[in-house]
């Protein structure tokens, strides 16, 4: 079974925070690929960009994938699109999609093809 957890890009501090498990996270009702959700009570609400972790793990079963992730054509991550924009915009070869929908399909689908595999 797929361990539930995520992490979360601070717009206000430019740095990653994780890991963040379900009890922190509420859900916004407008899910729309990315989690659009709130941090505890809500007092961060439009500061973070949540990512659920896939389950995969890069080509190498090291390094866990999060949606946003940018896998290369080696199966390793490259960057995300929150640290590293400038491989975001200049072209990529996997964005890991958000979970449950059908860009997710796709993605796993390519990322797996890239050698990333589900974790143990």
């Amino acid at each position: 079974m797929r361990e539930i957890k995520f992490r979360a890009w601070d717009k206000k501090g430019n740095n990653m925070v994780f890991p963040l498990f379900p009890k922190h996270i509420q859900y916004a009702e407008d899910y729309t690929g990315f989690a659009s959700g709130r941090i505890d009570d809500g007092v961060f609400e439009d500061s973070f960009e949540i990512m659920q972790y896939t389950g995969l793990k890069d080509k190498n079963g090291v390094a866990e994938i999060y949606e946003g992730d940018i896998i290369d054509v080696e199966g390793i991550i490259k960057g995300n699109i929150y640290e590293s924009p400038q491989i975001y915009k200049k072209g990529i070869d996997c964005l890991i999609e958000g979970m449950g929908t059908e860009k997710w399909r796709n993605t796993e689908s390519v990322a797996m093809g890239l050698g990333c595999k589900y974790a143990k």
